[in-house]
């Protein structure tokens, strides 16, 4: 047999340096399986802990809203809150209605046919309307076409829808005594409108309510309905309201711009009710 050959220093050397490094390589690769063992470890404990706190689904699917009816209920909710739902029923006004109502409440006139008359045998509103306007036009009385024109039972309900027209049917004599061969009788309103109102400004408090009442009438003959407007704050003068049934009064008044009572000249203005309310918190009182 051959004789093995004796390792020289430097061989048994490097044989040493591998075993070394052998080991250390062991070392690293156990302690990385030994952290992804444990990495593996910690991964079940939160799994199963996250398990045990969830609620049992079971219980909520019988407390939740079934599929079909969260579906109606979204329905429900998409047909309330769409812009373009409208309700089914809607009740315009007309324009003009409205107009004279808002711009100056203005009281209709009221045209009494014989009860006796059945309603078929009465003409429609509208032609009615233009025979009353052919009469006016015959007698050479102008207005403007009516702003209303209704039947209620046997009454033909008539507004307009300014002040001028107004005053004209007011003061007039000239309405029809017959509308298509039936007699009619006509009912004017008992009041005077609220635009037919002036104020009287800047009064001083010791001046008396009747010499306010007799300065004014002098100058205006229609005036009537004389009241104070209470403010919400102390004032070193006082404003009366009062009514005007002529127009002709009415307007003359405005244009001067001003009334004449005890001994000086006081301006006067047309009554607003719109800015009383936004300005002041006010009452009225009849003056005596």
């Amino acid at each position: 047999m051959p004789s093995s050959s004796p390792l020289s220093p430097s061989s048994v050397k490097d044989s040493k340096k591998n075993r070394k490094v052998k080991s250390t390589q062991e070392k690293v690769t156990n302690k990385r399986k030994e952290d992804q063992e444990q990495n593996e470890a910690d991964t079940n404990t939160t799994t199963t802990n996250s398990q045990q706190n969830q609620p049992n689904t079971n219980s909520i699917e019988k407390l939740s809203i079934s599929p079909l009816k969260r579906n109606q209920h979204d329905q429900t909710i998409e047909t309330l809150d769409t812009p373009n739902a409208q309700p089914s029923k809607t009740h315009a006004l007309p324009f003009e209605q409205l107009k004279r109502a808002v711009g100056h409440n203005l009281p209709c006139f009221l045209i009494d046919f014989d009860n006796n008359i059945a309603p078929r045998q009465l003409q429609s509103a509208i032609i009615a309307c233009d025979m009353i306007q052919d009469h006016f036009i015959k007698n050479k009385l102008s207005i403007n076409d009516f702003s209303v024109a209704s039947f209620i039972g046997h009454r033909l309900k008539l507004g307009v829808n300014n002040m001028a027209d107004y005053s004209k049917l007011i003061r007039t004599d000239k309405w029809p005594s017959t509308i298509n061969g039936k007699k009619v009788s006509i009912v004017k309103p008992k009041f005077v409108p609220e635009c037919f109102t002036l104020v009287v400004r800047y009064v001083p408090r010791q001046v008396s309510i009747g010499l306010v009442t007799e300065e004014i009438k002098r100058s205006i003959s229609s005036a009537d309905n004389f009241k104070q407007i209470i403010y919400s704050f102390n004032r070193p003068t006082n404003d009366y309201r009062f009514t005007v049934a002529d127009l002709t009064e009415f307007e003359g008044a405005l244009k001067f711009g001003r009334l004449y009572i005890a001994n000086r000249f006081h301006p006067i203005t047309q009554y607003l009710l719109w800015y009383i309310t936004m300005f002041s918190i006010w009452t009225e009182s009849p003056l005596s």
